[in-house]
């Protein structure tokens, strides 16, 4: 089971980065080009959101990092 939700956790990446879509430069990309920047995004805001939360220590949880990325997600969508 921890195997199919670190899959998920792998697919959902590009969808927190889909805010970057936005540029000029990622617009004219092919899909598949267009979804590996989409992944790199996610993935460093994934990263500066559990720093941000370590600096103000709040504590790492499914539930936090899901409620912050969500609202990330939305509002980059």
């Amino acid at each position: 089971m921890t195997e199919v939700l670190a899959l998920a956790a792998y697919l959902v990446l590009p969808l927190i980065g889909i805010g970057i879509w936005r540029l000029e430069a990622v617009r004219r990309l092919d899909l598949p080009a267009r979804i590996a920047v989409a992944l790199a995004a996610g993935t460093l805001i994934t990263g500066a959101a559990m720093t941000l939360m370590s600096i103000v220590h709040v504590g790492w949880s499914r539930t936090a990092l899901a409620l912050v990325l969500g609202a990330i997600a939305a509002v980059g969508a």
